[in-house]
């Protein structure tokens, strides 16, 4: 019998806040995008996903915000099958959100933003280090 995988990504966890028009705009310019898309991502969740994907058991360690994006990307990992046990809410911040626009080359521009306070210290950092 295999003995089936487990891997613990520790990394970031976001929401891309994806919209598509024909242009981007001029500085100053406000236009309405022709779709918009809300999916979860960050470089660790889309390595968590993939893996799990792939067919091993995965854990995520991470920080999100105490806004609604940071529960809802908790129970996005439940959904996919990915252990959320050490993804922890940091109160009073927001999560990190990408907020991108894509044109019809697929030419984009992104502003990522980083979870605020979401890094933690040394000494909590390692107060969980048993569980990677």
């Amino acid at each position: 019998m295999t003995k089936q995988s487990f891997i613990a990504v520790v990394g970031s966890a976001n929401v891309d806040l994806t919209t598509f028009n024909d242009v981007f705009p001029r500085p100053g310019e406000t236009i309405f995008g022709k779709k918009f898309d809300l999916g979860f991502g960050g470089k660790g969740a889309n390595q968590a996903v993939a893996a799990r994907l792939c067919g091993a058991n995965v854990g995520m360690v991470a920080k999100v915000g105490s806004d609604l994006f940071g529960p809802a990307t908790i129970k996005n990992f439940e959904s996919q099958g990915i252990d959320a046990t050490y993804v922890r809410i940091a109160e009073g911040v927001s999560s990190g959100v990408a907020p991108i626009f894509v044109d019809p080359s697929g030419q984009n521009r992104i502003i990522a933003r980083r979870c605020g306070r979401c890094f933690a210290p040394a000494p909590q950092s390692r107060r969980h280090h048993h569980a990677v």
